[in-house]
């Protein structure tokens, strides 16, 4: 074999070696993207809270403020007239929890969350050709506001989260496309009811349901174990998501 022939396979070693080297790198950098807590670092936690103003008898975005606050968690709240379009869309950082507290619904084949803030034709213009925002109303509430569909999840939301997001409305996973859109933008599972539900109903639930993953249960055993007392029940996106935990 000639120097020239032993200097080639040198090289090609070399070039296999680095992009092995490169590729246990890059997959080493996915794996942690994907961790819903940094080794050292306080896991975050966002609460987006339009209907903050009506309250039930659990209390529940300051109750779950103080609960994750306790366990070690940084939180970020966004209280009613605070919950806008804006604010969702200036989103930024790896959440471990996100949780909207809000009304939703399904039109246009799409589940859209409301956000607190009023409809204004003249604002997010762009958005709204696009179909990432839409007017949305309440049944028992004559005022029109934003809400924010599956499209705008995947436009202005990807990569901010890497744990669990909470659909508190009705009809969060009454289609799967809201959920998918979250799933895409790096969250590892997603909560959400599959048909109309009370407010007073989501807020117990939800505030079990939570409790039992700060205790250490999987997001199957929490939903598992919360109440669901009014015909409709907690999914879970995607189905393959059941031994995810915050810890």
């Amino acid at each position: 074999m000639g120097n020239n022939e032993v200097g080639h396979i040198k090289t090609a070693y070399r070039l296999g070696a680095a992009i092995m080297v490169l590729l246990l790198i890059i997959s080493a950098a996915s794996a942690l993207m994907r961790r819903p807590q940094f080794e050292g670092e306080a896991m975050r936690a966002v609460i987006y809270d339009p209907l903050y103003g009506t309250q039930t008898a659990v209390n529940f975005t300051d109750t779950l403020e103080t609960l994750l606050t306790v366990e070690g968690f940084t939180v970020d709240v966004y209280r009613s007239g605070e919950a806008t379009v804006e604010q969702l869309r200036d989103i930024k950082g790896g959440y471990s929890l996100m949780v909207f507290r809000v009304h939703s619904g399904v039109f246009e084949d799409e589940v859209w969350l409301f956000t607190g803030e009023e409809f204004d034709a003249s604002r997010y213009v762009g958005m709204q050709l696009v179909n990432e925002v839409h007017v949305a109303r309440s049944p028992n509430d004559p005022r029109m506001f934003f809400a924010v569909g599956p499209r705008f999840v995947g436009s202005r939301l990807g990569g901010v989260s890497s744990g669990l997001v909470v659909l508190m409305g009705c009809d969060g996973l009454g289609d799967e496309g809201l959920a998918m859109a979250f799933h895409d933008a790096g969250a590892d599972a997603v909560v959400g009811w599959d048909g109309a539900v009370s407010l007073s109903c989501s807020d117990e639930a939800l505030i079990a349901l939570i409790r039992g993953l700060l205790n250490g249960d999987s997001i199957g055993d929490a939903v598992a174990s919360c109440s669901q007392d009014q015909g409709v029940s907690l999914l879970i996106y995607p189905t393959g998501s059941r031994d995810f935990s915050l810890g």
